[in-house]
């Protein structure tokens, strides 16, 4: 009899929990689909313009701040809800090479890749030239177009091993 109300109970046991878990899992794909809907309308469907702002520590002009993209209300919003599902959503953007409607002053549009890296600059207050392996960019002088910040950053993005060291700098400061 006692093996009949042990089962009973491993069989309730097991079924809320596979119950919970799987609202866990609906709750965290509602997140992460919002999320995608958000980064959307920002990057490819409002655009705008960095300005050059998108570092971490550069103060906005007050007569600008409005029409920078970091300066916007909803990317001001966007990028306040520091989470774990922002932060990794970003971080599994980083490989994207897609043109955004974001162009990044004085040079050429930002890739969605970019992009997220930007975003988690502003997250962070940590800029991918801060990292050790990346220190060697932070006083680089620019030599013209395709030899500047957002071309190396570009070419980091697109280099997978790079990539992937850039992510665990990010991941191991955001996650200390």
């Amino acid at each position: 009899m006692n093996i009949q109300k042990d089962l009973f109970l491993l069989v309730v046991i097991f079924c809320v929990c596979t119950f919970v878990s799987a609202q866990d899992a609906g709750l965290k794909e509602k997140k992460i689909q919002k999320l995608e809907a958000e980064w959307e309308e920002l990057v490819y469907q409002k655009g705008g313009c960095i300005g050059g702002m998108q570092y971490a520590h550069q103060p906005l002009g007050d007569e600008m701040e409005e029409y920078l993209v970091f300066g916007m209300s909803s990317w001001k919003v966007f990028v306040k809800q520091e989470n774990n599902h922002l932060f990794e959503f970003l971080i599994s953007q980083f490989s994207d090479t897609t043109k955004t409607k974001v162009h990044t002053c004085p040079f050429f549009i930002a890739t969605n890749g970019e992009m997220a890296v930007y975003a988690i600059q502003k997250i962070t207050k940590v800029n991918w030239y801060d990292f050790e392996d990346f220190n060697s960019y932070k006083d680089k002088k620019t030599t013209g177009s395709m030899d500047q910040p957002q071309m190396w950053l570009r070419s980091i993005l697109t280099d997978h091993r790079k990539r992937k060291k850039l992510i665990g700098y990010y991941r191991a400061y955001y996650y200390k």
